[in-house]
């Protein structure tokens, strides 16, 4: 995965216009963490995945983590987890910044949606 985000990175650079984004069921602090610790790190243009609080200073240690928050409660998708539909937030992104010339998909699933 290190090599295709670094690949992604380096084409955004010769193909204007061209964005990396990031739909993950994770989390945004660990895959900021991921990205950052890559050898050159990895910036995408955007992030679409579950919130993170952080925990803060003279809050009582059986409070003290990190609380991850859904994205989204999505009720439309009957293959997705109620906290993100991939596909969808997908589609919305490309309505909202296209249109593209192309769009490829990578990830651990494919997108349901036509």
């Amino acid at each position: 995965m290190d090599t295709l985000l670094h690949r992604i990175s380096a084409a955004r650079e010769v193909n204007v216009g061209s964005q990396l984004l990031i739909i993950s069921d994770a989390n945004d602090f660990f895959i900021e963490a991921s990205l950052s610790g890559l050898k050159p790190p990895v910036e995408p243009n955007l992030i679409i995945t579950n919130p993170c609080i952080a925990p803060t200073d003279g809050v009582p240690e059986a409070l003290n983590y990190l609380q991850v928050k859904a994205y989204e409660n999505q009720t439309t998708c009957p293959i997705c987890p109620v906290n993100l539909c991939k596909g969808t937030a997908l589609l919305k992104y490309i309505a909202e910044n296209g249109p593209f010339q192309s769009v490829y998909y990578f990830g651990d699933g494919g997108v349901s949606h036509n």
